[in-house]
């Protein structure tokens, strides 16, 4: 089963330092790349320590390692989407060979000799001793760990949709290393798997921007983990709420593909035309931006809530959680929407890619940014011009594709343009700026009805009296 995609090619050479590894490369798809390739010597470290690990009275030998990496090689092969050159490379892979673990045990290294094995068996330790290293040595004595930009830099690269090995490759070289682990006070320890996705959340949370909360101590997870950003999806992005089935749902939305991908705004015929909904006569699949909304009464108010899907739109009010945008989550936010675009997600399943949806539509231009900035919406760590802001959400959703019928937020998207389209609360808006906008504008405003009303009032008793002679 493939699990682990490719961007489409004009995508990644757009916004290539979103998609692509800046420091270590994990899988076929970017390995041998010359600015990788000084961590390849950390890896073979990475790996000699690794080797020297055991929860057991001795540590595995490299032959057991070596032999959980074969029994899911096939596997591993066919979870790719592209196949690259590494998948047919036979006795050339050589750079295994300069480990001295590996040098001391000639029967491993002879049964390592396969480019793509060798791959599965670098990349999976080094991943491990990184999380193991990572909670031994909370005080930055390792040189990965120690370094300013190390933790971050590498925890971006190891969670890119292009960047992955199979989960259940690092679960094979656990059980290994977890073999022989006697239980402690009488208590049985968890599964490897288990262990493995509590040790990795822990990390992944700790290097990773606090926008998105840790899951429940003891969270069990209903799906098969495909790799190291399905993880941190399952694990870190909020579960929207339960939402009524939308109206005339159409069958729609595709996989991440060369033909599925088109920039937000721009017209594309993989883009299913939105339904009628509630038997309207328009299409619901844009929302009026910020501006517009605000012209037509709509009121915009920030939401106190850890949730960032936690939305709403009642009696012209629009509640949104704050939204801190910078360069630095920008990497890992355009993945996850890329993942669920690989997926095939739609509807609550797919709860970013109609996040996106909704923001770019509400996020058109600079003044947008202001509106939504001064209800302390959004918190711009950019720069100082609104213009990078907007900029943001239409990258997010760059290669994304919505099936605007049945996606989270459609209710949102049909309210939000009932409203606009009625020319009664737009008239209230008016008003309401032109002559309550300011304490001056309503002294004027009680000034001028008193008088007209002292006026009414005059002519009605001037009226009465004239008519009482007669």
């Amino acid at each position: 089963m493939v699990t682990i995609f490719r961007v489409p090619a004009h995508v990644r050479e757009a916004n290539k330092q979103l998609y692509e590894p800046r420091m270590v490369s994990i899988g076929p798809y970017y390995r041998g790349r010359e600015q990788l390739r000084a961590m390849e010597q950390h890896k073979l470290r990475y790996l000699d320590d690794f080797l020297g690990r055991g929860m057991g009275e001795t540590p595995p030998p490299l032959s057991s390692y070596v032999k959980a990496v074969r029994e899911v090689e096939e596997r591993a092969r066919h979870s790719y989407y592209e196949r690259t050159k590494l998948f047919d490379i036979k006795n050339e892979a050589n750079v295994i060979k300069s480990s001295d673990s590996l040098q001391n045990n000639t029967e491993a290294s002879e049964d390592a000799q396969d480019g793509f094995a060798e791959m599965l068996l670098l990349d999976g330790c080094f991943i491990l001793e990184f999380l193991l290293k990572w909670h031994e040595i909370k005080d930055g004595a390792d040189f990965l760990h120690n370094i300013g930009w190390g933790l971050a830099l590498l925890n971006s690269d190891l969670l890119l949709l292009e960047n992955q090995i199979p989960f259940f490759v690092l679960v094979s070289l656990y059980t290994v290393l977890s073999s022989g682990r006697m239980p402690e006070d009488g208590v049985d320890p968890p599964t490897p798997q288990v262990q493995l996705i509590r040790d990795l959340a822990d990390l992944l949370q700790n290097a990773t921007f606090s926008q998105y909360q840790h899951p429940p101590s003891g969270t069990v997870f209903t799906v098969e983990i495909h790799h190291l950003l399905h993880l941190y999806h399952e694990t870190f992005v909020p579960k929207p709420k339960p939402r009524p089935e939308p109206c005339n749902i159409q069958p729609g939305g595709n996989p991440l593909s060369e033909q599925a991908a088109h920039t937000p705004g721009a017209p594309s015929a993989q883009v299913p035309e939105a339904a009628h909904i509630n038997g309207g006569n328009d299409s619901s699949a844009v929302i009026p931006c910020a501006t517009q909304l605000r012209e037509a009464g709509v009121r915009f108010k920030q939401k106190e809530s850890v949730n960032m899907f936690d939305i709403t739109f009642s009696s012209g009010v629009m509640e949104i959680p704050r939204v801190e945008i910078d360069h630095a989550n920008k990497p890992l936010l355009v993945n996850l929407i890329a993942f669920e675009q690989s997926m095939g997600n739609k509807g609550a399943a797919a709860p970013l890619t109609s996040y996106t949806a909704l923001m770019t539509g509400l996020v058109r231009t600079g003044k947008d940014v202001e509106v939504l900035q001064k209800h302390g919406i959004i918190d711009n760590m950019l720069s100082s011009e609104d213009d990078a802001a907007k900029s943001y959400f239409n990258h997010l959703g760059a290669c994304s594709t919505l099936d605007y019928d049945d996606h989270y937020y459609a209710p949102e998207f049909a309210l939000l343009k009932k409203h606009y389209k009625s020319n009664w609360n737009k008239y209230k808006a008016k008003f309401r700026q032109d002559h309550c906008a300011n304490p001056c504008s309503i002294v004027s405003l009680i000034v001028t009805v008193m008088v007209f009303s002292f006026a009414v009032s005059q002519a009605s008793i001037a009226f009465y009296r004239l008519h009482s002679h007669h």
